[in-house]
């Protein structure tokens, strides 16, 4: 019987084996607006774990409607040099790539994405919108300790004000129905 299991790279959620208590525990968290931290060393499979998690036919078979939620993943990785403003930049582009139909969301975050400077805040409002429209969003972050170390223009001030809005918006009180992290 060959290796169910690849080594050194993602697999795709057809190829994914095992970790049934950890989806359902993942679920269980996005179906009750909560948040979830996956945590290990290299190669364990975390970013396969997220890639299944936006997979529509895995949330059909845990009983979830795929399309209540606007289902975006960002690897942290891919921001070089990684700053806040960048993070929400490109969450705010993705989210909005999602929303095929949704003029008014994709016109607001054409909007948010013309300012200067994205912040967490900028997403109260899409959230809001999400929420008024029966969705919420699930926002999925692979290799997020690559928003832990500084560079240099990202300090130890910056690092903590962005878990601060990554935290105030999880926590808020409206705006965390309307969104798993």
């Amino acid at each position: 019987m060959p290796n169910p299991f690849t080594v050194g790279q993602p697999v795709p959620p057809e190829r994914f084996v095992g970790r049934e208590t950890q989806l359902a525990t993942a679920f269980d968290q996005i179906c009750s607006r909560s948040n979830l931290a996956v945590w290990g060393g290299p190669g364990i499979g975390k970013t396969s774990f997220l890639r299944l998690l936006t997979d529509p036919e895995v949330w059909q078979l845990q009983g979830q409607n795929p399309e209540a939620a606007v289902i975006v993943l960002l690897d942290c990785l891919s921001i070089q040099p990684f700053s806040a403003h960048s993070f929400w930049r490109r969450i705010l582009s993705l989210i909005k790539d999602k929303l095929k139909g949704n003029l008014t969301l994709q016109t607001d975050i054409d909007q948010l994405l013309g300012k200067g400077r994205v912040v967490s805040n900028d997403l109260v409002p899409i959230l809001r919108q999400l929420g008024e429209d029966k969705k919420f969003l699930v926002l999925l972050v692979d290799d997020y300790d690559a928003a832990l170390r500084t560079n240099d223009n990202y300090n130890k001030a910056d690092i903590e004000a962005f878990l601060y809005g990554c935290r105030n918006l999880a926590n808020s009180e409206q705006e965390s129905k309307y969104l798993s992290m």
